[in-house]
């Protein structure tokens, strides 16, 4: 990783999440969250984080990419299901199968990345926690669990994402895609 400067840019590794499964995740819960409480995650935003990288070159990332193409899973199905929380703070929708595929991939790209293997626990961030207690999370999770949410789809790619923070939250936009 390097410093933040007017050149470099700040990304992350996502697969994202087929615009109708989006659209069904904002429809489900987003009206059942308390966005003066919540920071409510915005649907075009909605994604499944393999690795934060942080900020990096031009240069830099053009190594990336050639990185991102030596990685070797295949396309796979994952199961997004069932809604948990961070100790209050991230409230998120989980993932049932494909999770271990997830987390392979992401071990993948610590060894091509050369990074430090973090834990993982592949999830799609709902909302951030402005003001509310523990307790109040833990309870919109169980209410929001009632809604029984389960949806299946193919990943057939991963993304080199750039994240641009604005005063109104991120902007999202991919970098590159590679195949999976």
């Amino acid at each position: 990783m390097q410093e933040k400067t007017f050149m470099n840019k700040r990304v992350f590794v996502a697969v994202n999440i087929p615009q109708e499964i989006r659209k069904e995740i904002v429809g489900i819960f987003s009206s059942k969250l308390p966005k003066d409480k919540m920071k409510v995650v915005e649907e075009e935003n909605l994604h499944i984080t393999l690795k934060f990288l942080g900020y990096f070159s031009p240069e830099a990332i053009e190594k990336l990419k050639e990185n991102l193409l030596k990685t070797t899973q295949k396309k796979f199905s994952v199961e997004l299901k069932g809604i948990g929380h961070f100790n209050g703070r991230v409230l998120w929708v989980g993932v049932g199968k494909g999770s271990s595929e997830l987390e392979k991939l992401s071990r993948e790209l610590d060894e091509l990345l050369e990074l430090k293997n973090d834990s993982f626990h592949s999830h799609v961030t709902l909302a951030r926690n402005k003001s509310l207690g523990r307790k109040q999370v833990s309870e919109l999770a169980e209410e929001l669990n009632r809604a029984s949410f389960i949806k299946e789809f193919k990943v057939k790619s991963i993304d080199l994402m750039e994240s641009k923070l604005t005063p109104k939250g991120p902007v999202y936009g991919k970098l590159f895609e590679k195949k999976l």
